[in-house]
């Protein structure tokens, strides 16, 4: 599809196609997302700019909102999670792929703080999850290794275990009161 500004949304109650929620800041894509219940983040779009758009969930807007940006503002292809307070977003490329986590708090914008490094090394395009207290980012371009983290408590990443094959550009679902 390319670069795209859309956001799209579903209601998870009833069975019916997307419907146009409005748009992000910046056209871009392979865009990391996490989100608690009330707002949700994108950052790391291929766009050449590390801004971190916003929207609250509960109300479409015509645009997002400016979050503030990345560490790295060229990052690109990295992976989000959250808890109900703070989102992480981890790897990703800015040129050559990279090993960085970054997070924030949801409820106030403002600038990416660095969080640590992934123990699998560099790797963009991950797979994430979370629950309340632990995210993983797993696989990525040329690697099946999953790092574990405790959200709350930066620089906590710990080699998880790996995947059975190395696997890029999925998604991951948990369950957020496991």
């Amino acid at each position: 599809m390319g670069n795209t500004d859309k956001i799209e949304y579903i209601d998870m109650a009833t069975l019916g196609n997307a419907a146009d929620f409005g748009n992000l800041q910046v056209a871009g894509d392979n865009y990391g997302g996490a989100s608690n219940d009330t707002r949700a983040l994108f950052a790391g779009g291929y766009t050449g700019s590390g801004v971190i758009s916003t929207v609250l969930i509960a109300t479409p807007q015509a645009t997002a909102d400016d979050y503030g940006d990345l560490i790295d503002t060229d990052t690109w292809g990295c992976t989000g999670l959250a808890d109900a307070t703070r989102a992480v977003f981890g790897g990703g490329n800015d040129g050559s792929d990279i090993d960085t986590i970054q997070y924030m708090a949801i409820a106030s914008t403002g600038t990416a703080y660095d969080f640590g490094d992934l123990v699998s090394g560099v790797a963009r395009n991950k797979g994430a999850c979370a629950n309340s207290t632990r995210g993983v980012f797993a696989g990525g371009y040329s690697n099946a290794v999953m790092d574990v983290i405790t959200i709350q408590t930066t620089s906590t990443v710990t080699d998880f275990g790996d995947l059975i094959d190395s696997i890029s550009d999925y998604g991951g679902i948990s369950g957020m009161n496991a």
